[in-house]
C-alpha cells in the first residue's frame, strides 16, 4: 500500500494499546534506505509466524466462529443462571464484536462509556443503549467484560467488592475475579 503511493516504511514501534498495535514511520520512497533494528526485528518475527503464508489463515474463519459461539454461550448461560453482564466501552472494534456475535439486549441489557458524546446513545448494529459508567455501578452486574482488562479492572474497583468479576473475551474467553 505505501509503495503505490511512493512510501515506504523505516521504523516502527510496539505500542501496548488495544492488545497490541504498531506505530509505523514512513517516508517517501526516495529518502536514503535504511530501515531500523526494530523493523528488522519486527519482520523477522512476522516472517517466522508465518503471515505472508496462506497456510497460516486456513481454517481462520472456523476458528473465529468457534470464539463467536464460546462467547454466545458465555452470555446465554450467565442469562439462564440469573446472572447479569454489562459491558463497559463503546469501541468500534467492540461494536464489531457485539454485531458478529449477534448480541441483544436480553444478552447485555446496556454498556457504559467514559466518554459522555457516546452517552444516551445507542451502538450502532446491536442497538445497545450506551449509558454514564455510574450506572454500571449501581447496576451492579456479576460480569463486566472488555478487553482492556487492566486499564477497566483499575476504573472499576467496585466491581471486585461486590463480587463481581471481568470477562476478557479474547484471545479466549477469560474470567477474572
Amino acid at each position: 500500500m505505501f509503495r503505490a503511493h511512493g512510501l515506504r516504511i523505516f521504523d516502527v514501534e510496539e505500542l501496548p494499546t488495544h492488545g497490541g498495535s504498531l506505530r509505523l514511520h514512513v517516508c517517501d520512497q526516495a529518502a536514503p534506505e535504511g530501515s531500523s533494528p526494530a523493523l528488522e526485528t519486527l519482520r523477522r518475527r512476522e516472517a517466522e509466524a508465518g503471515i505472508d503464508q496462506p497456510a497460516t489463515y486456513r481454517g481462520f474463519r472456523e476458528k473465529v466462529a468457534a470464539k463467536r459461539e464460546m462467547m454466545r454461550g458465555f452470555l446465554v448461560a450467565s442469562r439462564r443462571a440469573g446472572k447479569t453482564v454489562l459491558a463497559y466501552g463503546a469501541p468500534a472494534k467492540g461494536n464489531t464484536l457485539l454485531d458478529y456475535c449477534g448480541v441483544t439486549r436480553e444478552m447485555i441489557p446496556f454498556t457504559v462509556d467514559r466518554n459522555p458524546h457516546k452517552q444516551g446513545l445507542l451502538l450502532p448494529g446491536s442497538h445497545l443503549p450506551d449509558r454514564d459508567p455510574a450506572t454500571l455501578i449501581a447496576a451492579r452486574p456479576d460480569y463486566v467484560p472488555w478487553n482492556l482488562k487492566d486499564e477497566i479492572i483499575a476504573q472499576l474497583p467496585e466491581v471486585r467488592r461486590w463480587g463481581g468479576q471481568f470477562v476478557v473475551p479474547a484471545p479466549d474467553l477469560t474470567i477474572i475475579s
